[in-house]
């Protein structure tokens, strides 16, 4: 008879604190909010689309500690970042980015969703 399959490893599992792609993040308003979301293990094209309305705000994806994608200087209106999603490892870590948005103005407004990989 044939050997066995091996069996695969199971899923990764979202992390409690962090969301969803295909989701849409909220205005964190003035400062710097830090947004976790989960990408899973499957490697695509990875889009960020944002809204920063008037007042500018700066956008960056992290991988690991590491940018992937930024908006260079902020930005007012509407745009769009992206990346190659490519994840490494095992663990919980491993299908995460980090979005980090810092607002500057006082009545500073934002919203972007990050896609899940294509």
């Amino acid at each position: 008879p044939p050997p066995p399959r091996p069996t695969p490893p199971p899923p990764p599992v979202r992390p409690a604190d962090a969301q969803p792609c295909d989701v849409e993040s909220q205005s964190g308003g003035r400062g710097v909010t830090r947004n976790r979301h989960f990408l899973g293990d499957r490697p695509g094209r990875v889009t960020l689309e944002y809204n920063t309305l008037i007042e500018p705000d700066h956008i960056e994806v992290l991988y690991r500690g590491r940018q992937v994608a930024t908006t260079r200087v902020p930005v007012s209106g509407r745009g769009s970042i992206g990346f190659d999603w490519r994840p490494t490892g095992s663990g919980p870590e491993a299908h995460v980015v980090e979005v980090i948005v810092s607002g500057f103005g006082l009545t500073t407004r934002w919203s972007y969703t990050i896609g899940c990989p294509r």
